[in-house]
């Protein structure tokens, strides 16, 4: 009986370490989640547009996705590896769903229309989560990447916006 209490208390006392750790709580939970997820989403668009993409300015913008996001996501892996929090290993559902969408679109310039608006979009999308995580984070070291990482993704993103305007311009 004595050694079911200590194993109790023990499984107790680990519980209430990990309830207490601020990583499991869901603020800084989702921030790994939704930048693991949306950088995994640029790669794997960017790849596509790589292929696919018929104007140079596209494949161009795809290659700094490529490369750029791959760094990110490696940084944010290490964090991940370094507080013991586990990142998705796919797509969600919307992103999924965003990654069918380019590559239903025709070749040319409706896959350079759609590829350039989901970029856009996702950084939008990505500025905003990174921002909230640069002042918001309960664990500092993510405050302190998503800080980082902030410019590069607004650089991005108006990279993005101007391909964008440039689809849609007469």
């Amino acid at each position: 009986m004595k050694r079911i209490s200590m194993l109790l208390a023990a499984t107790l006392c680990a519980f209430g370490a990990f309830a207490a750790d601020p990583l499991a709580q869901a603020p800084d939970q989702e921030f790994f989640d939704k930048a693991a997820v949306a950088g995994m989403f640029e790669v794997q668009s960017s790849e596509i547009a790589l292929q696919l993409g018929s104007d140079p300015a596209i494949k161009s913008f795809a290659q700094m996705m490529v490369t750029d996001h791959s760094a990110a996501n490696a940084k944010l892996k290490s964090l991940a590896l370094a507080k013991g929090v586990m990142l998705p290993t796919g797509l969600d559902k919307d992103h999924q769903a965003k990654l069918e969408k380019l590559k239903a679109a025709k070749p040319g310039k409706e896959f350079d229309e759609t590829y350039a608006d989901l970029m856009e979009d996702g950084h939008d999308d990505a500025v905003q989560l990174f921002e909230k995580a640069s002042k918001k984070a309960k664990d500092k070291d993510v405050q302190k990447l998503a800080a980082e990482t902030l410019p590069t993704l607004k650089h991005h993103s108006e990279k993005a916006e101007k391909l964008d305007k440039k689809r849609v311009a007469p």
